[in-house]
């Protein structure tokens, strides 16, 4: 839902631009729930993209763009409705016929859609402006992380099943697929500290990732813990300008590698919730021993293996009546609807991840662990109702790394460029 090619002119977003990026920040970020709550941003989302065509209709390119999004989304929609029936597709529509359609549509256009808000951004908006709507993702964000906090000291199961707990269901408290955007966060975090000049800044920013990562640990998702080690790692390697740095960094993953199960059995031992130990356990007997009978990891490969057959069973459409939800945006889309409804996502994938490098430039490299995140999400947890990621991914990470571009980081706060006059 982007352009590439983007205008010279910073005149600034409009009240409307902003107001609605604004918008879906809050919808994306905050644990919104309500029946009919996703049918009112989907109505939304799409008057906002009809608006944009008619008051930029001029911006040929933008348009096409927009349907080469459009339709992709749609057809993956229609193919989900005509071979599939899917328990991954969510119950809040009350006609069955309809229901598979609109879900699967819903699901994938938001996936996608902070990429317009990306192109709006980046092509209108002020250097202040791009700030402030960092700022407030950001501090949405912690808030969300804070009051999950306080729900885990009540209840330090609520993220593993928060829809069992009345309390919880209705605000939709503690929604666990914001936890899957934490990964994201630690990376950037990572990113600021290897960046940042000051002493002050860099043990703030320690400060936060060590937070970050306890936020993790207490919400009991160890592959979450795993992904933003990975993506703390691959941050350091990119970051690294010299050929030595990125040798030393490698070796000292691998040496990480080698202690890995020292470290996991340390935490074990050592983390006050039983629940997480379970989980941390799953993973250590997986990695050591590669077996982890009688734990929820284990489920989770058998998930993943049922899946792969139903695929192969029928590699072009799928399998109907898979019943299977396989935990893991790839293996769903697979066994669900095969390369019929897949390659059109993958597509999207791809297409996206092209634009936002060419966005960044030459900073485009800093962005390549971000996606690495994205698609090891993509492989063990269902993306595809996990909105805080996909809004991490494409509009909070671009965002940022762009301000952090050594031409002008953020803590720099110059004042605005004003064009060149030229002489009478």
């Amino acid at each position: 839902m982007v352009c590439v090619t983007m205008n010279k002119t910073r005149n600034g977003l409009s009240i409307f631009d902003f107001g609605v990026i604004i918008l879906f920040m809050l919808y994306y970020l905050l644990p919104i729930s309500g029946e009919y709550s996703f049918f009112g941003a989907l109505l939304i989302a799409l008057a906002y993209v009809v608006t944009i065509l008619i008051r930029y209709r001029e911006e040929s390119n933008l348009a096409q763009e927009i349907y080469r999004y459009l339709a992709p989304i749609t057809f993956i929609a229609l193919v989900y409705l005509i071979f599939a029936r899917s328990v991954t597709v969510s119950s809040s529509v009350a006609f069955f016929i309809f229901k598979r359609f609109f879900s699967t549509f819903y699901q994938n256009f938001m996936m996608f859609f902070p990429l317009l808000f990306l192109k709006r951004v980046f092509d209108r908006a002020t250097r202040n402006q791009k700030i402030l709507l960092l700022a407030l993702s950001y501090i949405v964000m912690g808030y969300v992380i804070i009051i999950t906090l306080q729900a885990l000291i009540i209840n330090p199961y609520i993220t593993k099943s928060w829809l069992l707990f009345e309390e919880t269901r209705l605000s939709n408290i503690a929604n666990y697929y914001f936890v899957y955007a934490v990964p994201i966060t630690t990376g950037l975090t990572v990113m600021c500290l290897l960046k940042s000049r000051h002493f002050a800044v860099k043990a703030a920013l320690v400060a936060l990732l060590i937070f970050q990562l306890y936020f993790l640990f207490s919400a009991q998702y160890a592959l979450s813990v795993l992904i933003a080690l990975i993506g703390l790692a691959l941050e350091l390697f990119v970051s690294a300008e010299s050929p030595v740095g990125k040798t030393l960094i490698v070796f000292g993953f691998l040496f990480i590698v080698l202690i890995f199960p020292q470290l996991f059995m340390f935490l074990i031992n050592h983390v006050s919730s039983t629940q997480l130990a379970l989980r941390l356990q799953e993973v250590y007997d997986f990695l050591v021993n590669r077996d982890s009978s009688g734990y929820n990891f284990n489920g989770r490969i058998e998930l993943y293996q049922k899946a792969l057959i139903m695929f192969l069973k029928s590699p072009i459409i799928g399998v109907y009546h898979s019943g299977i939800n396989a935990h893991g945006t790839v293996w769903t889309y697979l066994s669900d609807v095969g390369l019929l409804g897949s390659l059109p996502l993958f597509y999207l994938y791809g297409r996206s991840y092209n634009h936002v490098k060419r966005f960044l430039g030459t900073s485009s490299v800093e962005f390549k662990p971000i996606f690495t995140m994205l698609v090891l999400m993509g492989l063990t947890n269902p993306l595809q109702a996990a909105l805080p990621v996909m809004f991490s991914v494409w509009f909070l990470a671009p965002l940022t790394i762009h301000l952090l571009q050594k031409e002008h980081p953020i803590w720099a706060l110059p004042p605005e460029e004003t064009p060149k006059q030229n002489p009478a």
